[in-house]
């Protein structure tokens, strides 16, 4: 409540030059108007009520009568309900927030701020919604939050290589220490669970733990992992474990967390369900050009490893199999390994929204989406005027899939560029349509091949609507500076793909079996294609070359993909 207060104090000083005094209740003027905020006395004589809590989820209510406005959310539990309300009843009144600069903020001036009759009830479609580096005050306006468990790449700081001397049996790669630990050893269960017991021990409240597996490192063949099954049975299996030891002494206390992804992304090949305190957060590898909703053709659904088809695929065999309570994990980070696309365009936001409905649509309550420091681009501005259609959409969506995001967009631009507007929403609309129409595809965290989705005829259009926008004579100078701002990205856009078209990048394809993969890279240790296609470490991998010779390459040894090579997990004729 007093977050809310205080945004509504300073936004309100912005837009009208005055400084509205924040009171206890006890002290409120008996005439005038009265913003009530947060869980008050007048809120329940109004009637307005609020679930409270960290089940309840996000959720709030706007309630304006006569000289009253309230404003009410669920704040248990460190949510964040009331400050939401604020901020949706200070974009009711004109405001906007599109970047975390001055410069993509619209605060109205005003002399007079109205409040019309409301009755606004508002709660998150899902219960956890981030994007990663999203700063506030702009996390608060795009209402992102809610609960999330713990997650992150957790073995080597649950099971440390220090102890490799004093316990060899629980690093059984050569060297050790070199892959996984073995997390169904009985030792190491002990080792982890203890760990956690500690925690619960001598802090109060509801803790939650990751059980994530570390980055795309091998997994063990022992004796315990064999009678549990493949990596992502194991990784279930760990899980169970721990909370079976953790229920013993604080039931209803804690969150297991681990990830469905690399190696592990695979369902489980042996029957195990889950335990109630255990979350799963599926990795979206798939097709970021396109929705999951979207049947692909033949080529990409059956030939290529990652594809959204096997993303659904495994997203129902888990829930079938496990009965696993599961979170989406997305990527938005194409410049991870093409750093070019600091400095290129991405808009998403039909293939994002549709996503969302999908994952709702069958069970899905909490999103967590990678975008992180590489993405923001050559300070100070970095990657925002290239990205914020996708985040402010995205951000707009975790809350309500239902939106129309085209509307969501035009409204933005609206905001944003006042009577250019058209020709914004215009050249942002290209080159979203580009890339949600584009045949090409990729996987993991990449995108298609930038030259091809952006073609010539595709550039020559979108320049021709922010053209436009620059020859207008526009009086405002935020919105003159805003639009100056996309055209200079914009420009180095053109003469990045200009070069692309020239000398396009390489990519090779990783073949297994009868499917493929791409890859940025002309070489690739076997133990990196393991992890990437998703194959234990006990399963043998045969390469090929084209002159037909057959080897089975340690997952140390270094793969030369320009050569032809071709990955097999038996031995072909």
């Amino acid at each position: 409540a007093r977050n809310a207060s205080e945004a509504l104090q300073e936004v309100i000083k912005q837009m009208t030059g005055q400084k509205l005094e924040i009171v206890g209740e006890s002290d409120a003027p008996a005439e005038g108007t009265v913003l009530a905020v947060g869980r008050t006395r007048l809120a329940e004589e109004m009637g307005v009520e609020v679930a409270q809590g960290r089940r309840a989820g996000d959720r709030y209510a706007i309630r304006s009568s006569g000289r009253y406005v309230i404003l009410k959310g669920n704040d248990g539990d460190g949510l964040n309900g009331t400050v939401y309300a604020a901020y949706d009843l200070l974009q009711r009144l004109g405001c906007g927030w599109y970047g975390p600069e001055p410069l993509w903020e619209v605060i109205p001036e005003t002399d007079t701020i109205r409040v019309p009759a409301m009755d606004v009830y508002e709660e998150a479609a899902f219960k956890g919604r981030r994007i990663w580096f999203i700063p506030r005050p702009l996390a608060h306006a795009w209402r992102l939050g809610g609960y999330l468990p713990r997650m992150g790449h957790s073995f080597w700081r649950l099971v440390s290589r220090d102890l490799i001397e004093e316990h060899p049996d629980w690093f059984p790669h050569q060297p050790p220490g070199s892959g996984q630990p073995d997390i169904c050893h009985p030792e190491v269960i002990e080792h982890i669970a203890n760990q956690f017991l500690e925690v619960l021990d001598e802090e109060d409240g509801f803790h939650s733990f990751s059980l994530c597996a570390n980055d795309v490192h091998l997994w063990p063949d022992s004796e315990y992992t064999r009678k549990v099954g493949n990596p992502g049975a194991q990784n279930l299996y760990l899980a169970n474990q721990v909370a079976e030891r953790l229920r013993e002494e604080h039931p209803g206390r804690f969150a297991l967390t681990f990830y469905i992804y690399w190696v592990t992304h695979t369902p489980p090949d042996t029957e195990i369900e889950a335990a109630p305190e255990v979350f799963a957060f599926m990795v979206n590898e798939g097709n970021k050009a396109a929705p999951w909703d979207r049947e692909e053709p033949p080529e990409l659904a059956e030939r290529f490893y990652k594809s959204n088809t096997r993303e659904r695929r495994h997203l129902h065999a888990w829930r079938e199999k496990t009965g696993v309570r599961i979170g989406i994990r997305d990527w938005w980070i194409p410049a991870f390994h093409d750093r070019d696309w600091q400095r290129l365009p991405w808009y998403a936001w039909e293939t994002t929204v549709r996503n969302y409905r999908y994952w709702h649509e069958h069970g899905i309550r909490h999103v967590d989406i990678e975008a992180v420091d590489y993405e923001r681009g050559p300070r100070p501005r970095g990657a925002w005027p290239r990205r914020w259609p996708t985040y402010y959409v995205g951000a707009r969506g975790l809350w309500n899939p239902d939106i129309d995001p085209e509307e969501v967009m035009r409204e933005a631009c609206e905001h944003l560029f006042g009577p250019a507007a058209s020709h914004m929403f215009e050249f942002y609309r290209v080159l979203e349509r580009a890339m949600f129409e584009t045949p090409y595809f990729h996987q993991n965290w990449n995108l298609p091949p930038a030259h091809k989705v952006y073609t010539e005829a595709v550039v020559k259009e979108a320049d021709s609507h922010i053209s436009a926008a620059m020859e207008m004579d526009i009086d405002d100078p935020a919105v003159r500076e805003r639009i100056e701002a996309e055209m200079h990205d914009w420009e180095q856009s053109v003469e990045l793909l200009a070069e692309y078209r020239q000398d396009p990048p390489q990519r090779w394809k990783v073949h297994y079996d009868d499917q493929y993969m791409f890859w940025h890279e002309p070489e690739m240790t076997v133990g990196r294609i393991r992890s990437l296609i998703g194959l234990p470490n006990h399963s043998p991998v045969f390469a090929v070359t084209p002159e037909g010779e057959v080897s089975e390459p340690e997952p140390s040894e270094t793969m030369d993909l320009t050569s032809g090579v071709k990955f097999y997990s038996e031995p072909p004729e």
